[in-house]
């Protein structure tokens, strides 16, 4: 995993932590999503993260026109023409081991609410079949901005419930500065800004194995420490709550409170 790290970070300049995050994504089994300005390398980083440790994972460039088709699989005619039953082909979809989902917030309400669900549960309700379960580790989701969660319209169409989905948010953007030196770069090394490895150079159990020994690092003295710490932070909310309370009935200890 280290490997796969540094890799990717000769590749993919200016996004150390991004990349660190999308690993962490990875391990845990998580939604990530990257928001930024265009040339960042939000799809790259996703894409090389899942090339690097399987080639058989999904990529959509979503958009308002996308249909339920493109993403999760044709409609099976022989069972609509025989049966009259509407059934999607959904087998490659529901068997990938990472999900990409570029410009996500610009896809149709419809694709949206069929993905809400697998980014909730890893499963997928699209036909008379029910829910059908999805393989995929981790889903990573890209954009360009992040949506006004407080306007009415953006809660009509589910943003809110979509951003509440993402267990990681990262935010980065392209300054000039930063533009002049990967297109110097880009002419010394054809790595940086590839998109994806051609083959795997690590496989997803390593990230069992590390998601393994991280459990294993859960000691009972470290949960001592949590607790301690737990009961460190609530005493210091207590002693903060107290202290306004006490300052708000005492005007001469404004300046105290501010």
């Amino acid at each position: 995993v280290r490997k796969v790290e540094k890799e990717i970070n000769s590749r993919i300049l200016f996004s150390p932590a991004t990349i660190r995050l999308a690993l962490i994504t990875a391990t845990l089994g998580k939604n990530m999503m990257l928001v930024g300005d265009v040339g960042i390398g939000k799809s790259a980083i996703a894409e090389l993260v899942c090339s690097a440790f399987s080639q058989n994972y999904g990529y959509w460039q979503l958009s308002r026109f996308t249909v339920p088709e493109q993403v999760f699989g044709s409609v099976d005619l022989k069972k609509f023409l025989e049966e009259n039953q509407l059934v999607y082909n959904t087998q490659d979809f529901t068997n990938k081991d990472f999900l990409i989902f570029d410009e996500f917030l610009y896809a149709d309400g419809k694709v949206r609410s069929l993905l809400n669900d697998v980014l909730v549960a890893r499963r997928l309700s699209i036909d008379v079949r029910g829910q059908q379960p999805v393989k995929a580790r981790a889903i990573y989701t890209t954009g360009n901005y992040i949506p006004d969660l407080t306007s009415e319209e953006v809660k009509m169409q589910g943003d809110v419930a979509i951003m509440d989905r993402m267990h990681f948010i990262t935010f980065g953007e392209l300054t000039s500065s930063m533009t002049e030196e990967l297109v110097k770069l880009r002419f010394k090394d054809k790595k940086v800004g590839e998109r994806r490895f051609e083959k795997p150079i690590a496989n997803v159990a390593d990230l069992d194995e590390v998601r393994k020994r991280a459990r294993n690092l859960l000691t009972s003295s470290l949960i001592e420490t949590f607790g301690r710490l737990t009961r460190f932070v609530s005493e210091l909310q207590n002693n903060v709550l107290q202290k306004e309370y006490r300052v708000s009935r005492s005007e001469e200890h404004t300046s105290e409170l501010q």
